[in-house]
């Protein structure tokens, strides 16, 4: 996946804010698209969307920057029905999805894999929370 990588890192690299907030913007259309090839990626595209929801809303920010380029990238890639194979031709249209979508995730796999970690442990932490606030008073 070299070259793979390389076009992603190229073109993730000039991405910024207005690009992450189209990304995020347009979640639904691209969790739409689950289907075929990309089938396979729901988790981690879904895990991905949730990841760069909570960078931009300042709760998750362990993260270099260039990763959230590269997760913009890969999610604004896989919404773009024109890009290098168009997604009208069957199959191929995306199975070039999934082959960004599969080079992105193993470039950001130690951040993914860190930010479910937190993730589970906000949950947990929320959770808590809740029964804390529910529970009557003595």
């Amino acid at each position: 996946m070299g070259a793979t990588e390389d076009f992603i890192r190229d073109k993730a690299g000039k991405l910024g804010e207005p690009d992450f907030l189209r990304a995020l913007r347009n979640a639904g259309g691209i969790l739409g698209k689950l289907a075929g090839p990309l089938s396979k990626f729901a988790g981690q595209l879904r895990l991905l969307v949730s990841m760069l929801r909570d960078y931009h809303s300042g709760r998750y920010r362990k993260l270099p920057v260039w990763t959230i380029g590269v997760v913009a990238f890969a999610l604004l890639y896989v919404l773009n029905p024109f890009d290098a194979v168009p997604d009208f031709i069957p199959v191929a249209g995306l199975a070039d999805d999934a082959l960004v979508v599969a080079a992105a995730l193993s470039m950001v796999g130690q951040d993914l894999k860190d930010y479910r970690r937190w993730l589970v442990k906000e949950r947990w932490r929320a959770r808590r929370e809740r029964r804390k606030q529910s529970k009557p008073q003595e």
